[in-house]
């Protein structure tokens, strides 16, 4: 089908117009407060958990995995275009890689802002490239994401499993920051980026339910497991949390807690039994919706960000 109108998956363009209205850009960001802050309020382990973050995070889709092997597709959203022939689901899938775009170019803003201008960024990516965790993750979605090894259900039970769970500690790091009000553009950063992630999430998710041919039920279990395997081995091995306040046993069954949410809007049962420890969270991405991020409610003044110079500060 090429013709876009008469509409026949309405709920689908419903979520397509939500993106369009939801837009931003970078210039929406400023990063000047955080720069002081990354030099005067923060303590090196707070400041080395933020670099990890950083250098290891979903945020630019799988972009820093691209860029030190190539290993990952960085723009998920483009192989899934090319195999949906419902015309309504690839006009999302356009908007969805724009907005991948700006992530992308978002990350590296905050790179630049952040890394030790005195190291160059290709350095630390090299340094990173063999970390037994990372690697293993970069393994685990080259197998899942690929449609070579992987049916499309497949492919889309496995972005909706990285994106709503993996690396999800991140955000209640970026939680506490918020909340001692630091590093405004950081978390506000985030809070555009999952925001989108959401929706994606989401239309991933009715788009699962609309296929005529669903995986075992044993084959999503598996793959939402592993996921949750991974965030917990990265959670054990890389992330020191305990600096934020934050329990780390209490953080193993607030992510287990969340990978509920993907195995019901997969219409799969609940895998763990888990209460959400942290009520003060937001409690998944699926939840994010109700307080939708606006610019007004950040106070934060937009930046010419192409007359931001780390040699102005």
């Amino acid at each position: 089908r090429f013709i876009l109108f008469p509409i026949q998956y309405p709920k689908i363009w419903g979520m397509y117009k939500e993106a369009k209205s939801s837009f931003w850009t970078t210039e929406d960001i400023c990063l000047v407060r955080d720069r002081l802050h990354w030099q005067q309020e923060l303590d090196d382990d707070k400041c080395l958990f933020i670099y990890q973050r950083l250098t290891t995070s979903d945020l630019p889709n799988l972009t820093f995995l691209a860029m030190v092997n190539h290993a990952v597709n960085p723009e998920p959203a483009k192989q899934f275009c090319l195999e949906v022939q419902i015309a309504e689901a690839r006009s999302f899938y356009g908007f969805q890689t724009m907005k991948e775009n700006i992530h992308c170019e978002n990350y590296s803003l905050l790179m630049k802002t952040f890394l030790d201008c005195t190291v160059p960024p290709h350095t630390s990516f090299e340094n990173l490239e063999n970390i037994p965790w990372l690697k293993q993750k970069r393994e685990w979605t080259r197998q899942h994401l690929s449609p070579h090894t992987s049916s499309f259900s497949e492919c889309v039970i496995t972005f909706i499993a990285e994106n709503g769970i993996i690396f999800m500690s991140s955000f209640t790091a970026v939680f506490w920051l918020k909340q001692h009000n630091l590093l405004p553009g950081l978390s506000f950063a985030f809070e555009l980026t999952y925001q989108d992630l959401w929706l994606h999430i989401q239309f991933a998710s009715h788009l699962f339910s609309l296929l005529q041919q669903h995986p075992h039920p044993c084959i999503i279990e598996q793959i939402i497991n592993e996921a949750v395997q991974l965030e917990l081995e990265l959670l054990s091995n890389a992330i020191p949390i305990n600096t934020f306040g934050i329990n780390p046993k209490l953080m193993s069954e607030f992510i287990q807690f969340l990978a509920n949410d993907p195995l019901l809007s997969l219409g799969h049962s609940k895998l763990y039994h888990a209460v959400n420890p942290f009520p003060s969270l937001p409690t998944s991405l699926f939840h994010m919706h109700q307080q939708q991020v606006s610019r007004e409610s950040i106070h934060l003044p937009q930046c010419n960000m192409q007359d931001f110079s780390l040699a102005n500060l």
